[in-house]
């Protein structure tokens, strides 16, 4: 297991995220001043990158959606924020969810092997590049146009598409999780990353359908992937293999896992916080020592929690520290409370039985 970081690496990231703000606000001043002029300018520029942001974010996941279907893939699920649009039994179905760090997500159900392998390229550029198609024929008619408005307007929508294309396809990490660059980067350098993607869709496709994790085939989870932790790809088998074990009841073997993923300091800061999260539940319903309580719940973590609302297992972990830590019975029922309420558009209906079970351990 590697366990050195790449130093500069979080700068490096965090430098090309400043830039490319910096980038899109330089132009917007000096369009806005040189199309428009005055407040006028500058609030029309402004209405245009709000409106261009979820525009593009739907612009991006419908990239990655035809790119799949060209490749071979089937929809499973198609998602803006926390609206999520989800096929099962046949029929889309609405619902919420969200994953901290993500503004959408399409995910979709990889064709069979070929030869051991499965087509990830494509899936993977289609949302950068359909930003940067939309970018350059917003770029073109808004050179065409006489109205400097329209112009504004359209100028802004392809300097969005270019900057969100950018923030996609150039390999960083960005909120913790990385980015579709940076996919791309370790299906070059390791096969087996392509794989574990492939093992990854499969396994979401099961949960879409209604599979409890400890019911999905054993073989999308691949113990080798816990020797790679540095990979997201296979980092995020080896997340789902500690949840398969929770599911299954076998939490000393889970907590065993999910403390040596944490050695690697090349983890991805999501992973690692949702590693720590299930190892805060394990210690709560396990021995509950005040002492590792406070050391594994970070504020950090809490900051996590707290923007996870959407997750079933946030609220089941915050019940488990109500109960166990707090012994506060308004906290335990707010809890409770939020984890029926989010439970009602839940989109996995295994994660709910699974959650629940849990729930029931506290």
């Amino acid at each position: 297991m590697k366990k050195a970081g790449k130093k500069g690496g979080k700068w490096k990231n965090t430098l090309v995220q400043m830039l490319l703000g910096a980038l899109l606000g330089f132009f917007l001043v000096v369009a806005a001043e040189r199309l428009v002029g005055g407040i006028a300018g500058f609030a029309l520029a402004f209405f245009a990158l709000v409106v261009s942001y979820p525009l593009h974010i739907l612009v991006h996941e419908g990239g990655h959606l035809i790119a799949g279907l060209l490749s071979g893939y089937r929809f499973v699920s198609f998602r803006v924020g926390s609206t999520m649009w989800i096929r099962q039994d046949d029929r889309i179905r609405r619902k919420k969810f969200s994953v901290p760090g993500t503004a959408g997500q399409c995910l979709l159900d990889p064709p069979k092997l070929r030869d051991g392998t499965c087509p990830v390229a494509l899936y993977n550029l289609g949302g950068g590049l359909a930003n940067l198609l939309t970018a350059a024929l917003a770029a073109v008619i808004g050179y065409a146009v006489l109205s400097p408005q329209i112009k504004l307007i359209l100028y802004i929508f392809a300097l969005c598409g270019v900057l969100i294309s950018a923030a996609n396809l150039l390999p960083m990490k960005i909120s913790g999780i990385a980015n579709d660059g940076y996919n791309l980067l370790f299906f070059q350098k390791n096969p087996e990353s392509a794989l574990a993607f492939y093992r990854q869709m499969k396994i979401n496709n099961y949960q879409s359908r209604g599979y409890r994790v400890k019911d999905i085939p054993e073989e999308f989870f691949s113990k080798e992937a816990e020797q790679h932790p540095e990979d997201p790809l296979q980092c995020g088998i080896a997340v789902m293999r500690m949840q398969r074990l929770e599911d299954e009841g076998r939490f000393e073997e889970a907590g065993l896992l999910g403390r040596n993923l944490l050695r690697c300091k090349e983890l991805l800061p999501y992973y690692r916080l949702v590693i720590e999260a299930e190892l805060l539940f394990m210690e709560l319903i396990g021995p509950c020592r005040p002492g590792q309580v406070e050391v594994l719940f970070t504020e950090e973590l809490k900051k996590f929690l707290k923007v996870s609302k959407h997750s079933l297992s946030t609220h089941r972990i915050l019940c488990a520290y109500a109960v166990r830590f707090l012994h506060d019975l308004a906290a335990e029922e707010k809890a409770r409370k939020d984890f029926e309420r989010i439970a009602e558009n839940y989109p996995f209906e295994g994660d709910i039985e699974s959650e629940k079970e849990m729930m029931n351990r506290i």
